[in-house]
């Protein structure tokens, strides 16, 4: 696959694991 997907498949992974752990920090 072009490495552009690969890395903007991981940037959207990055961004959803810090929203889902900002969450759980805000309570």
């Amino acid at each position: 696959a072009p490495a552009k997907i690969i890395f903007e498949q991981l940037g959207f992974t990055a961004e959803n694991a810090a929203a889902r752990a900002k969450a759980l920090l805000d309570g």
